[in-house]
């Protein structure tokens, strides 16, 4: 993706928010994904947001992405994948790939999900996802599809969380309702960031770490303008 795709204010917003994470996140082989991932939604996001739908074409043909296949193709097929319940937990989400993932693998997205419930503003969030992170990294090399896919994730939430929850990201904007529940700005970025989490999971597992960094950021795109009004 070169680098006149985007404005420089926002490129720059994007690399401030990257560097601006723990510096234990820089031992995650995987940590490319996450800044990816954030360069990408700062492309979006610059481009209108949109639906999910929208979003795809966007990372297409104003981001710069190849997807390898025709856009239109990439557009549905992702569109499928990804149109899921946002506010189903990640685990639950996370589901129809199970069997890409060991029974270790597989549990952190059930300590994701508790983290998300648990926390009791984006700070706790990130605190709670950097020793997931670090634990994660500690234990898996990354060598296989599901340790790669993991620790592609972990970057990506944790860049994510902070891409959100930086002033002037359009959740703060208001509290509101989402489904039956009220929310607070911060639960609607988790929320966003649990889409982050998926998009980026089953990117990876489809088209590696380049395709993670991307779909998450579509999966956020369209999840955060879904609910940023509600």
């Amino acid at each position: 993706m070169g680098s006149k795709t985007f404005a420089c204010g926002v490129a720059g917003l994007a690399l401030a928010l990257s560097l601006s994470l723990d510096a234990r996140a820089a031992d995650n082989p995987q940590q490319r994904v996450g800044i990816e991932h954030n360069e990408y939604l700062a492309c979006l996001m610059s481009a209108g947001g949109g639906a999910l739908d929208v979003a795809l074409r966007n990372l297409v043909e104003k981001c710069g992405f190849d997807p390898g296949i025709p856009v239109g193709e990439f557009v549905a097929f992702y569109s499928r994948e990804l149109n899921i319940d946002p506010l189903l937990s990640v685990e639950k989400r996370m589901q129809a790939y199970r069997s890409f993932y060991t029974e270790e693998e597989f549990a952190y997205f059930r300590r994701i999900d508790q983290a998300f419930a648990t926390s009791t503003g984006p700070a706790e969030a990130d605190q709670e996802l950097a020793k997931l992170e670090e634990e994660a990294v500690a234990r898996f090399s990354g060598k296989t599809d599901g340790e790669a896919s993991l620790l592609a994730l972990l970057s990506t939430a944790r860049h994510s969380l902070a891409y959100w929850s930086a002033s002037g990201a359009p959740l703060q904007a208001k509290a509101g309702e989402v489904g039956a529940r009220k929310l607070k700005w911060w639960q609607k970025v988790l929320i966003v960031v649990g889409a982050d989490c998926v998009g980026a999971g089953i990117g990876f597992l489809i088209g590696g770490p380049v395709g993670a960094g991307a779909i998450g950021a579509g999966a956020s795109t369209g999840t955060g303008s879904a609910i940023a009004n509600d």
